[in-house]
């Protein structure tokens, strides 16, 4: 009897359950990066955004320590200990100080169209510091000279006075400007707005343009209303007449506005000299100690 083969089967073990690998920790190197000697920061959005809304406000963007303030600031303190040490004036007897006032008549007159010297007489006796004598006496000349560049809206106009003759021939320079009664820089006139000459042009080509537009609208009207539809050459025409004129009305009033006004200050105004340093005449005189000395020896015959 044949023998019967049978096949078996082996079922291998189940292969133990491997765990996955863990995953290795990710190095720290933010802060190896935080510690670096370079930072960069990437706020150019930021930067944007501020620029634009500064913009926005018409402004534009002020860096730390660059405003007004902080360069107040900064120059405040770099100034350091500051001291004035005061010394005696010796002669003051001869001596007309800084911030007198020396009045006077003024000789010529004052046109700011061009720049020009000026002359005038004093109009009262100017005594020393200590009213001792007199050092500048009625009728002293004074040699100046007064600016021409004037502003609009400017009604004074600016004069230096920069020297000073007697009649016994006895001169010093001034160098100090002129002022009024009480102080203020400048002289007083008639002020001259030169309304003529700076819209008179204009004006005119206003109201020469203003016509050729009306003509330009009226011819513009009539062709419309009509039942030709003929060449529009005159309307054209018309037109670039009033456009000519509005340009050139626009161009001469910029070119007028730039005309400055004129100044003039009549022949004997009355004008102040405001002494801006010390006027030494020691040179002149004797010493008060001297001129007693010199009063008694006269006194008592000895010459």
């Amino acid at each position: 009897e044949p023998e019967s083969s049978t096949m078996q089967f082996t079922v291998p073990p189940p292969s133990p359950a491997v765990s996955p690998a863990e995953a290795a920790a990710p190095q720290d190197e933010f802060p190896k990066r935080f510690r670096s000697n370079m930072v960069v920061f990437d706020d150019e959005g930021s930067g944007r955004d501020q620029e634009s809304s500064t913009a926005e406000m018409g402004q534009r963007p002020v860096v730390a320590g660059e405003d007004r303030n902080s360069k107040f600031l900064a120059a405040a303190a770099s100034i350091g200990d500051r001291s004035a040490r005061a010394r005696k004036i010796p002669r003051i007897d001869a001596l007309v100080a800084e911030g007198s006032l020396i009045p006077g008549i003024l000789e010529t007159a004052i046109v700011s169209d061009l720049p020009g010297q000026i002359r005038a007489i004093v109009a009262d006796n100017v005594y020393s510091f200590d009213g001792r004598r007199i050092l500048i006496p009625l009728g002293t000349r004074l040699i100046g000279e007064y600016q021409s560049e004037v502003i609009r809206g400017q009604k004074r106009i600016f004069v230096i006075w920069t020297r000073l003759l007697r009649d016994d021939g006895v001169s010093i320079r001034l160098n100090s400007m002129g002022a009024d009664s009480v102080g203020r820089s400048g002289l007083t006139g008639r002020v001259d707005t030169k309304f003529r000459e700076r819209f008179g042009a204009a004006i005119l080509l206003s109201i020469v343009g203003g016509g050729a537009s009306y003509l330009a609208g009226y011819g513009s009207q009539a062709a419309t209303s009509g039942s030709d539809d003929g060449p529009r050459a005159e309307d054209l025409a018309r037109a670039t007449i009033a456009q000519t004129f509005s340009d050139m009305a626009n161009q001469t009033l910029g070119e007028s506005l730039k005309i400055p006004p004129t100044i003039s200050v009549p022949q004997g105004e009355r004008i102040f000299v405001f002494v801006r340093q010390d006027l030494d005449f020691s040179a002149l005189y004797d010493d008060p100690v001297s001129e007693a000395l010199k009063e008694i020896r006269h006194e008592r015959g000895f010459n």
